[in-house]
């Protein structure tokens, strides 16, 4: 069952190569059960998650916002410190799911398949996401008993995993539970990163309990073992053999922490950015954030009361607000670092690989190319996550690749393909790249699945978009990004191929599916022109010997033809065939008076 879960992921995209390398264990079960190989995957013996379990962690005091990807707000720092149980309220709380792994154990997390049960008539659902890099869900995700599988492209060695959240709430004061269970036709399984891919069964679900105590939190016993001092700034649970193996030193049942382990008061960080030296444990307690093993010289700590402070072009410092003024700079605000291109002036040009633009192969999607669109009829409003088919853009020549104001602008991306071909598109990827004085806010797929990069929508990361059934447009809706540019500031965003091999066209009947790579990509400017490569229209093309065919300009005059003018179609044949005189050579020379 694990297996087909995995398969199926890899059969919607089995082509591309992102940054990271695919988890190994999906590209042992997709090569397997593509090519047919025998090896299988390994679930006889105990593995890297062995023992490993699924919680819920909840925040009460955490009100849900729309538009916000809680993946990185979720901050439990040990199982049995997880909050199990929700009052009622008509006001959406978050909620996470999280892998926990016993402490002393080497997890290397690189997917996970599970499900869910609640009663929807109870519990109300406003929100989720993944945590991972790619989500195969069930189709009736998130209902009750549906299921997903989430991967990662690098495993995640941490003993707590944020894998989901939720925003929901329960308002009836019946009392009711959100659980954890097995994905309803794939089982619950943890796989690895090796290969052949190893997989070890979820030990327990967690539940989370609304307007009760029926909460259940199952956190995994430790392993054996005892403190082990890697360094004097560095503590681990390890067996006694496995730490003198690591060339650490056993202190066994004493606490496990860097202060047990000798190592010498570092630098304690507090909100007003100032530094102590201090144990950690003095540090904790007088309510700092300890950054073991480094000194106050420099000061290591962030000072939320300086910014950014652009002094002129490639000129900035982090000063305060008052100091940045007075010195005449440009505050970017609370919090803000300096960095390379962050002041005017610096906006262009963007780090783009070079990338091949020439469309290979004889797939269905070849010459198809991206094009980025400001939809200035279309209103961004708070909680609105859709924005797919909101769009009248029709073709690609009326594509707006410019704007001269400072407000964010929403960015249609739009797949188009020369009117030559039959598109046959079952997943489409690119790259995004733009400079330090423009965000991308928010981004959202007009497909069924997207998977991205790490660190999406990062400059030089890459997205992908797929479709359960292929879609044969030559003009395609594939998503959206909400982008905008610090005031004062002129640059642009484009579309481009990644390192990883983010930027193709895959579909076509069968399988391997085809890939095509994209031909071109589109630039949105600010305050700059933009660029639209759209494909060149065809039309008629006639040859000497009378023959017409459908070829764009290029194409004809590279085939020795002649493109006519205002004329589309070959039928009926616009072409006379090159006259030929029946003569002789000897009547040739005669009339020219030889």
């Amino acid at each position: 069952m694990f297996q087909s879960a995995y398969c199926e992921i890899l059969l919607r995209y089995h082509s591309r190569r992102p940054a990271r390398r695919p988890v190994s264990f999906v590209l042992a079960l997709a090569t397997s059960f593509i090519l047919g190989l025998t090896f299988p995957v390994q679930e006889a013996m105990a593995a890297a998650n062995a023992g490993g379990v699924m919680i819920l962690h909840a925040d009460p005091d955490l009100e849900y916002t729309s538009g916000v990807d809680y993946c990185g707000g979720f901050d439990l720092d040990a199982c049995e410190n997880a909050t199990t149980n929700l009052p009622r309220s008509d006001v959406p709380t978050v909620w996470w799911v999280s892998a926990a792994f016993p402490i002393g154990s080497s997890p290397r997390l690189a997917g996970v398949v599970f499900g869910i049960e609640y009663d929807p008539a109870l519990i109300t659902l406003s929100d989720f996401r993944t945590c991972g890099e790619y989500e195969l869900a069930h189709a009736d995700w998130p209902d009750p008993y549906s299921g997903t599988s989430v991967v990662w492209f690098q495993a995640q060695t941490s003993y707590l995993t944020p894998v989901y959240w939720f925003a929901g709430y329960s308002y009836y004061s019946d009392a009711s539970t959100f659980s954890l269970r097995p994905h309803p036709t794939q089982g619950a399984v943890f796989g690895d990163d090796s290969v052949p891919a190893q997989i070890d069964p979820i030990a327990d679900f967690g539940k989370l309990g609304f307007n009760s105590d029926l909460g259940y939190l199952p956190c995994p016993a430790p392993l054996p073992g005892g403190s082990c001092c890697l360094s004097e700034c560095e503590c681990v649970i390890l067996p006694e053999p496995d730490c003198l193996a690591a060339g650490g030193t056993y202190i066994g049942d004493s606490e496990c922490s860097v202060d047990a382990c000798g190592c010498p008061p570092s630098a304690c960080c507090f909100d007003d950015g100032s530094c102590e030296l201090l144990l950690e444990a003095d540090c904790l307690a007088a309510g700092g954030e300890s950054d073991t093993g480094r000194d106050c010289d420099p000061n290591p700590c962030p000072n939320a009361t300086t910014g950014r402070c652009c002094l002129g072009e490639d000129l900035c410092e982090e000063l305060n607000e008052t100091d940045c003024s007075a010195a005449g700079g440009i505050y970017g605000g609370d919090g803000t670092r300096c960095r390379v291109g962050s002041c005017p002036g610096d906006c262009d040009p963007i780090p783009r690989p070079n990338y091949e633009t020439a469309s290979r192969g004889d797939g269905p999607n070849v010459g198809g190319v991206l094009v980025l669109h400001h939809a200035a009829e279309v209103q961004m409003t708070d909680g609105q996550f859709d924005y797919c088919e909101e769009s009248d853009l029709a073709d690609c020549a009326s594509s707006v690749t410019r704007s001269d104001g400072d407000e964010s602008v929403l960015l249609y991306i739009f797949a188009a393909f020369p009117e030559s071909t039959d598109p046959d598109v079952l997943f489409a990827t690119f790259g995004i790249y733009y400079p330090t004085c423009i965000t991308v806010e928010d981004w959202g797929h007009c497909g069924s699945y997207d998977y991205e990069t790490q660190d999406f929508p990062d400059s030089g990361t890459g997205y992908g978009v797929s479709w359960d059934d292929p879609l044969t447009s030559r003009f395609l809706e594939i998503a959206w990004l909400a982008v905008s540019v610090e005031p004062g500031f002129s640059g642009d965003i484009a579309l481009g191929a990644t390192s990883g091999g983010y930027g193709e066209f895959g579909g076509g009947p069968g399988l391997p599916v085809q890939t095509n790579p994209v031909a071109d990509y589109g630039v949105f400017g600010f305050a700059t022109d933009g660029y639209a490569p759209c494909p060149p229209p065809v039309g008629a093309c006639c040859f000497s010997d009378g023959q017409c065919q459908i070829l764009d300009r290029d194409a004809c005059a590279d085939a020795g033809g002649t493109p006519v003018e205002g004329v589309m179609t070959c039928d009926p044949n616009p072409c006379e065939p090159t006259p030929v005189i029946e003569t002789s050579w000897g009547k040739i020379k005669q009339s020219l008076g030889r």
